[in-house]
């Protein structure tokens, strides 16, 4: 029998928040978050320690501000299964900003409403209430100016294309306009909004200067939007994302210390006015799998890691600067550059071969979307 189309939407949906909390302090709104984690399998559900005999694979708490302290920022989200109010005061001193927050969400223990009460767009709370109020029949309670006027919101879709934002407090500015019907400018050399912004009033430059010359009729300045990964010194009303463009390719000699490796790394990023907020993925051979060096300094950088094999990297003709000496040794003509290149979905490469003493980097740009 075949799975129910909008249930699978939901799973799908409620994939994008790997680590989803529930929390109850009442025997009825447990029931009803159990109810719903079972339709999910996707939650980890937390009772006053009083009710630990009736759901025995619950985490049971017996301070719930100390426990929700302790794990708020632990989880992707966030469902309250009481008031309001109560979840109002027990999260209010662990908030910090709309960029990092979880989703917050609440029902009241009868599954009357879900309301989406904390990072409804970044965090997602917004969907995720909606997904709630579908599985159990619920009223979706969604406040976001953006979404009642049915407006696009630009941390939306920022969020939805995995860029980062570089100044949150500049969101407001751009979903103002939005909400008012003004234009606003977009320098976006990736392609990333084209086919997402027709329905706004979006003033493609092909410039950040042509940009900000925009003016309104009455002399105010045009707020603006940059999609880019190099880094230019903009002041005004300008939101900058950094998109998912650029892969950097490495290679080491063994036992190269990461202290070497993020160096050089930084250094060149900083020296070519590259944004590392854009840099999606790190790679190198496969023989590498194993180097310490490699492992740490993805891990501080917090940026994904690959390998590619030999075979796989001689399948890229478009190297600056083969190493007869690399071929000899593991038979390839490149390991920083072509792996580089691989990782960015066989871009281009924007900066060829650097050396340190023990490691070689270098920088490709995925295609544009």
């Amino acid at each position: 029998m075949n799975e129910n189309p909008n249930r699978m939407n939901m799973r799908s949906n409620l994939s994008k928040l790997k680590k989803i909390a529930f929390w109850t302090i009442t025997p009825e709104g447990a029931r009803l978050a159990e109810t719903l984690r079972k339709k999910t399998n996707q939650a980890t559900l937390f009772v006053p320690k009083v009710q630990k005999n009736d759901f025995p694979d619950a985490i049971n708490f017996e301070s719930f501000r100390v426990t929700l302290s302790d794990v708020f920022h632990k989880f992707d989200g966030h469902v309250f299964f009481m008031a309001t109010g109560i979840v109002v005061r027990m999260i209010s001193f662990l908030i910090r900003h709309k960029t990092i927050d979880p989703a917050v969400v609440v029902m009241d223990e009868r599954g009357n409403h879900c309301i989406s009460l904390l990072s409804g767009h970044i965090g997602g709370a917004n969907e995720l209430a909606q997904t709630f109020a579908s599985l159990s029949g619920a009223n979706p309670v969604i406040t976001t100016a953006t979404d009642i006027n049915q407006v696009l919101a630009i941390d939306l879709l920022a969020s939805e294309n995995g860029m980062y934002i570089e100044n949150p407090d500049c969101i407001k500015k751009i979903n103002m306009a939005f909400l008012q019907r003004k234009s606003v400018w977009v320098y976006d050399p990736y392609c990333f909004f084209d086919n997402l912004l027709k329905q706004q009033l979006i003033i493609k430059v092909d410039s950040i200067q042509e940009g900000l010359l925009k003016v309104y009729k009455n002399g105010d300045p045009m707020p603006g939007v940059i999609v880019d990964d190099q880094i230019n010194d903009v002041t005004g009303p300008v939101l900058i994302l950094r998109p998912p463009t650029l892969a950097v390719g490495l290679g080491c000699n063994r036992h190269t210390e990461a202290s070497e490796i993020i160096n050089l790394f930084k250094n060149t990023l900083q020296r070519e006015q590259l944004a590392i907020t854009s840099v999606f993925l790190m790679a190198s051979i496969d023989l590498k799998s194993n180097e310490p060096g490699i492992i740490e300094s993805a891990e501080k950088l917090k940026i994904p890691l690959r390998f590619f094999d030999s075979e796989s990297l001689n399948t890229v003709k478009s190297i600056q600067n083969p190493s007869e000496i690399v071929r000899q040794h593991i038979g390839v003509n490149s390991v920083c550059e072509a792996a580089s290149i691989l990782a960015a979905n066989r871009g281009k490469l924007i900066v060829p071969k650097q050396k340190s003493k023990n490691t070689t980097i270098a920088i490709a740009r995925t295609s544009c979307m």
